[in-house]
């Protein structure tokens, strides 16, 4: 009954969480009226909103691709195409997923976005690893740690030594997965982000 009690009362915890973000993120959104300010909240909301209700995160998306697009910002539309990604990604839509990633990458490609481009390497890299194409996984997570590393993104940094980790590990290359696993836990530590592993 304990570990009922637990297990129902951290859903309530996160769930809560989750709601009060899509809360701020539309109080933001009325009171923003700066179009740039906007694009940002309509991708955060399609972010929120994508793996619990595709329908309304892709109205997010839609959102943010046009605004993005009518104050003429490639950062913008690379937001919305990855948004789409994980929209499509969450539904276990993996070569869809793909599509947007690789259209996002090339927009952030354009205007040398480099924390961008690391991003959509990452997906690329978790949407091949669904497909169980783990060499090309490694090779998309590779690249988006060396951007990282460049960049010095530690959130990204410890997220792409997970996901490596995660293929070794699924390669049955378990000392391999450690030492990537490591690695990222040293890293979240360091940052006092205990909880993110």
């Amino acid at each position: 009954m304990k570990i009922i009690f637990t297990f129902l009362l951290s859903f309530v915890l996160i769930f809560s969480a989750e709601n009060e973000e899509i809360n701020r993120l539309k109080l933001s959104l009325k009171s923003s009226d700066q179009d740039s300010n906007k694009v940002l909240i309509f991708r955060d909301l399609a972010f929120e909103f994508a793996s619990s209700n595709p329908i309304v995160a892709t109205y997010y998306a839609d959102s943010c691709i046009n605004l993005s697009k009518k104050i003429k910002s490639i950062k913008g539309e690379a937001a919305a195409y990855n948004a789409y990604g994980i929209i499509n990604f969450s539904q276990s839509n993996y070569p869809k997923a793909l599509e947007y990633y690789f259209r996002a990458l090339k927009l952030n490609e354009s205007i040398n976005y480099s924390k961008g481009i690391a991003s959509n390497y990452g997906n690329i890299g978790n949407a091949y690893y669904q497909q169980n194409n783990y060499e090309m996984s490694l090779s998309y997570h590779n690249k988006a740690l060396d951007i990282n590393e460049k960049i010095n993104n530690q959130n990204g940094i410890s997220n792409n030594l997970s996901n490596i980790g995660l293929v070794y590990f699924s390669k049955q290359l378990y000392i391999e997965a450690l030492k990537y696993y490591q690695r990222s836990l040293k890293i979240n530590q360091s940052m006092n982000n205990h909880f993110k592993f």
